[in-house]
C-alpha cells in the first residue's frame, strides 16, 4: 500500500514530524507505517503537541521462567481449610 507524500517528510534534520488531529485520523495508516521505520510523530491541537506516535519497545517481564517466584510466594499449611 502506498500513500502519496506528506508536505514536510521528516529528516533527521527537522526532528520529528508534527501533524494535526484531523490528518492523524485521516492518515494513521501511513502515519504507522512512518512509525514502524522509526520515525516519531506529534499530534498536535491548534499547532500544540498533544501527543506523540512512536515504536512499541516491549520491556521483559520480571517473572518469564515457571518458578522463578518460589520463594517469594509462601502457602500456609491451612490454606484449604473450611471457612468457619
Amino acid at each position: 500500500m502506498t500513500y502519496p507524500p506528506f508536505a514536510t517528510e521528516p529528516t533527521p534534520s527537522n526532528g520529528p514530524q508534527q501533524v494535526n488531529v484531523h490528518e492523524a485520523k485521516t492518515q494513521l495508516s501511513r502515519l504507522l507505517l512512518l512509525v514502524e521505520q522509526g520515525e516519531e510523530i506529534w499530534i498536535a491541537r491548534a499547532g500544540k503537541p498533544i501527543a506523540r506516535l512512536s515504536a512499541w519497545v516491549p520491556t521483559p517481564s520480571a517473572a518469564q521462567s515457571p518458578g522463578a517466584m518460589r520463594h517469594a510466594i509462601a502457602i500456609a499449611a491451612n490454606f484449604d481449610a473450611p471457612l468457619q
